[in-house]
């Protein structure tokens, strides 16, 4: 095991991959650098708790929180003297203060103006279902076709639990897929069709006609769907700079309320969808069909 960075209210470790360890997990940590320095328990550590594993590489990140309940003030002294006495003999570690930095910009400044539409998913009775959906100026177009005669949402209908699925279960990096809808008018109703590249390839008879007919109505929609895994976990990145700094960084580094994590830790998947419409895309379509790989 190897320290990373330390300071007082936690630590980050390097460990090897074949590591076993899980996130709530206490662990004792010894510290047989500092043994010459500090008259260390040899039969007992410090205990940590681990909030957060990152794999990297062939080894894991384990992010540690001193373990309230298992206070130990003398060490917790000593390692204060001892950060402050040797803050010019070491480098001062910034990863997570530049995580929190590009976070924070992605939430205030990205979000806000991506034209893609996050859906976020989760498991119910052993199905994926799109949860939630994070609007913004920019991307509300896509939830507003989606819409019906009573103004409810039916985006459901696009990423539906058998899509979801099929995403799902492609390798890393290939989890996505091509939506052909447009929807139809009818006693005052609106009725909403979709179908993706892969449901189309499997239906050659149906994919002509569904293409031909679908592509000359001014409704004709194309979205493209990308899946990626999420973490409940991702939701809080505290800065590496102690609470005691100042209020703000105090507040900077506060995780979610329980309420708003309980419903997080239910998500498995975000699905940006894009409306990658194209009126000369959609003229080839109707022309020639539609030609695809999966």
């Amino acid at each position: 095991m190897v320290t990373v960075w330390i300071f007082l209210p936690g630590l980050q470790v390097k460990l090897g991959h074949e590591a076993h360890i899980e996130r709530n997990e206490l662990v004792e940590i010894f510290f047989r650098g500092l043994e010459e320095e500090f008259a260390m328990d040899k039969k007992r550590g410090i205990v940590y708790e681990v909030l957060k594993i990152v794999e990297k590489n062939e080894f894991k990140y384990l992010m540690l929180k001193r373990a309230s309940e298992i206070p130990n003030p003398p060490f917790d002294q000593f390692l204060e003297n001892f950060i402050h006495g040797n803050k010019r003999r070491y480098k001062v570690n910034m990863s997570n203060t530049i995580d929190a930095i590009f976070n924070k910009t992605v939430e205030q400044f990205l979000s806000p103006r991506s034209p893609s539409l996050p859906l976020f998913a989760e498991v119910q009775d052993g199905r994926l279902v799109a949860r939630y959906a994070m609007q913004n100026e920019i991307n509300t177009d896509i939830l507003d076709y989606w819409r019906d005669e009573e103004e409810q949402l039916r985006i459901g209908y696009l990423a539906n639990p058998a899509r979801l699925a099929w995403m799902a279960k492609q390798p890393a990096g290939q989890q996505e897929m091509y939506v052909f809808s447009f929807t139809h008018l009818q006693n005052e109703k609106v009725y909403f069709y979709s179908a993706s590249t892969v449901e189309l390839m499997l239906k050659p008879n149906l994919r002509h006609a569904y293409l031909g007919f679908g592509s000359r109505k001014v409704s004709w929609r194309v979205f493209k769907l990308t899946m990626s895994s999420m973490s409940a976990d991702q939701a809080h990145s505290p800065l590496s700079i102690p609470d005691t700094v100042s209020n703000k960084v105090k507040h900077l580094n506060q995780a979610p309320c329980a309420r708003l994590m309980g419903k997080l830790k239910k998500l498995r998947f975000i699905v940006h969808v894009t409306d990658i419409t194209s009126e000369t895309g959609q003229r080839t379509i109707t022309s020639i069909g539609l030609v695809a790989t999966t």
